[in-house]
C-alpha cells in the first residue's frame, strides 16, 4: 500500500492582475501545502491520470478531499483532473481549489 502525496498547492484557478508582492506571497505559501491520500495501491499517468485504492473507503476519502470522478467502478479507481495551463513545464495536477506542480508516491510504512 501506498501514499500519494500532492505538493507545491497553488490556488486554482489562479488570481489574475496580482501584483509581483502578491504573487511572491502566494509562490511563499504554495511550497507548504501538500495533500496526502492514503490507500493507493496503483498510480497510472497515461491517457488520463488514474489511481486506485485500497477498497471504497479509501476511495471515497479521497473523492471527498480533491472531487476527482470514478474512473472504473469496482476497482476503487478516480481520475484526477489536470491542467495544463497550470504547472511547470507539465500539466498541473488539479485537487479541490488547489493546482499542485509535483507529486510523490511512498510506500506506506504502517501498511500491513
Amino acid at each position: 500500500m501506498m501514499r500519494f502525496i500532492l505538493s507545491s498547492g497553488f490556488p486554482f484557478p489562479y488570481p489574475e492582475n496580482l501584483t509581483p508582492e502578491a504573487q511572491d506571497a502566494i509562490s511563499e505559501e504554495a511550497h507548504c501545502v501538500e495533500l496526502e491520500l492514503a490507500g493507493v495501491v496503483h498510480f497510472e499517468w497515461r491517457y488520463a491520470l488514474t489511481i486506485q485504492f485500497t477498497d471504497l473507503e479509501a476511495m471515497r476519502a479521497a473523492q471527498e478531499l480533491t472531487g476527482w470522478e470514478v474512473y472504473e467502478r469496482g476497482q476503487f479507481i478516480l481520475a484526477a483532473f489536470t491542467d495544463e495551463s497550470e504547472g511547470y513545464g507539465h500539466p498541473a495536477i488539479i485537487a479541490g481549489d488547489k493546482s499542485y506542480c509535483g507529486f510523490i508516491l511512498k510506500g506506506d510504512e504502517n501498511a500491513k
